[in-house]
């Protein structure tokens, strides 16, 4: 994919530049992301935070009952009360609390858990099945050590894979499905990234116990959280890079490139990452989408390009020159997140059924490939103003329709 098919055609220097590699490998390119109260995300541990631990200890108390009397009246609404579902109730001695002159402990908590159903009234399976799953959900509650925070956040680290991939390898290994994880933003696959995640309900014991079994993806630095993480929930991302085949006149060149772009700046494009590494650039998906064109969204999501791993290859030629889709089912990679959702789609609901088998991408990829359109209109239109604006343009002053309307002081910048 080259710039100028993505609208990135104007430059602010002057200069010839140099040219050198980006990505040669993929430890070259490593990407920080950065949320939105300004932490960076780093792996720095891969247990079960005790972070985490201490949050749900604080967010999750006891009630320590002083009076036996009232300790009794709760125990019998508990189990009589007939909007709950079957619960056993014990007390039991409060943390730290010492036995009184008569050997009787007077501080109480009250533990619950699922009881049988008991002597309450059953009236039909309805009754039954309401109750099963009135109790399946105390005991989720129950055993959900995060208390009123519903969520874990955690750092991911991935090298050389994109962001729907590693989630989906997690959410297979969990027996989950991918929209239990939410993230801000998706990050390079070609590269060694670091970036916030968040999971509905799931312990950090039992994320954190996959790291052995993954490969290429880390897991760490827990913590519980109120709510999950929506794409463009970030503050941005921070980057190192590494240049190597560096091609130039001589370094007095290369240091005159950077000094112009130092003081000149540059254009703030999307850039090639946005548009995705497939044979068709994520943007024209989404033209497809906006205009409803259901089918000629999923041939642009199927279709593959030169360079292609065999099964790759195999299992698109199946589907786009057979319509064999069982067929293309069987070799096509669970890597390939869209393609796979597509196929299960089609296979399930109708070969016709363009539009349902789109629906089963998850959200956040379709959400991207309308991003990618948007950032595409972006770069258009910057490159469009640069030529006909912008390069008169001085600091601080504002723009509208080719005239200066504004110019304003630091402070309101």
């Amino acid at each position: 994919m080259q710039e100028q098919q993505v609208g990135i055609e104007e430059y602010t220097t002057s200069t010839t530049g140099f040219t050198g590699i980006l990505k040669h490998r993929y430890n070259d390119f490593q990407v920080f992301e950065v949320d939105l109260t300004g932490r960076t995300a780093h792996l720095t541990a891969t247990d079960a935070a005790p972070q985490a631990q201490q949050q749900a200890t604080a967010s999750s108390s006891s009630a320590v009952i002083t009076d036996t009397a009232i300790a009794e009246a709760i125990h019998q609404f508990l189990k009589s009360e007939p909007r709950l579902p079957p619960l056993a109730t014990e007390s039991v001695a409060a943390e730290g609390a010492s036995a009184g002159p008569d050997g009787q402990v007077p501080h109480h908590v009250i533990r619950i858990r699922p009881g049988s159903s008991g002597g309450r009234g059953q009236r039909g399976s309805q009754d039954k099945r309401g109750q099963k799953r009135g109790k399946r959900e105390w005991r989720d509650e129950m055993s959900w050590e995060g208390g009123d925070l519903k969520h874990v956040k955690f750092v991911m680290l991935k090298e050389n894979t994109d962001t729907q991939a590693a989630l989906g390898v997690v959410a297979r290994m969990l027996h989950c499905q991918p929209r239990s994880f939410g993230f801000a933003g998706t990050k390079d696959k070609r590269g060694v990234t670091t970036q916030w995640v968040t999971a509905f309900k799931v312990s950090p014991a039992k994320l954190a116990a996959l790291n052995p079994r993954l490969r290429g993806i880390k897991l760490g630095n827990f913590e519980f959280a109120a709510s999950h993480l929506s794409l463009g929930q970030l503050g941005g991302n921070r980057f190192k890079l590494l240049m190597r085949d560096v091609s130039s006149r001589d370094e007095q060149h290369i240091a005159a490139t950077v000094s112009e772009l130092r003081s000149k700046g540059f254009l703030n494009y999307f850039g090639l990452q946005r548009f995705g590494i497939g044979a068709v650039p994520t943007h024209r998906v989404g033209a497809a989408l906006l205009r409803g064109e259901w089918q000629g969204a999923v041939r642009l999501v199927m279709q593959g390009g030169p360079g292609e791993r065999r099964e790759y290859r195999q299992a698109r030629a199946l589907y786009m020159e057979q319509g064999d889709i069982q067929g293309a089912l069987k070799v096509l990679p669970t890597s390939l997140v869209a393609e796979r959702a597509v196929l299960q789609g089609l296979a399930r609901h109708g070969s016709t059924a363009y539009l349902t088998a789109l629906q089963g991408i998850p959200r956040t990829l379709r959400s991207m490939y309308m991003h990618a359109w948007q950032s595409w209109l972006w770069n258009r239109a910057a490159s469009e103003r640069f030529r006909r604006v912008w390069r008169d343009v001085q600091e601080q002053q504002l723009y509208v329709q080719g005239e200066a309307v504004w110019k304003c002081a630091s402070k309101d910048v």
